[in-house]
This record gives structure tokens, sequence and C-alpha cells, in this order.
């Protein structure tokens, strides 16, 4: 999508809850985000989450239980 020239203004991603989100994964949703753009991240709440990736930082993070889900924006 980002080789296409998509540009998205919200990411949601809601991989294998078992996988911990890296780095990269984060840096690689931010080539995909316009201006603006967010990714919102579902995970584990046992697992850390990147505090930043690409453009990205994290600005929030809320537990539900045994999930969680982490707010990222462009710096």
């Amino acid at each position: 999508l980002a080789a296409a020239g998509e540009r998205f203004d919200l990411v949601f991603a809601d991989p294998p809850y078992a996988w911990t989100p890296t780095v990269a994964f984060v840096a690689d949703v931010a080539q995909l985000l316009g201006p603006g753009g967010a990714l919102a991240l579902e995970h584990s709440a046992r697992v850390a989450v990147p505090e930043a990736g690409g453009n990205l930082i994290k600005v929030d993070t809320r537990r539900y239980g045994e999930s969680a889900l982490s707010l990222y924006r462009s710096a």
C-alpha cells in the first residue's frame, strides 16, 4: 500500500494476541499514514509495546482486562 501511494487517517491493527508488536512494525505502519494520522494497536495487556516507531509516538494506552489498546500519533 505504501508503494502505491495509499495514505490513511487511521489504521486499526489487531494482530494475533500472542504476538508482541515491535518498533519496526510501528515504523512500517507510520509509512501508511497521512499527515496527522493515527495508529490504534490492540494487544495483550501483559506485553510492553514500543514507545515510538518511525514518526509515531505512543500517546495513550487503555487496559480492558487482558486486552489493551495503544494509540500512536505523528510526532
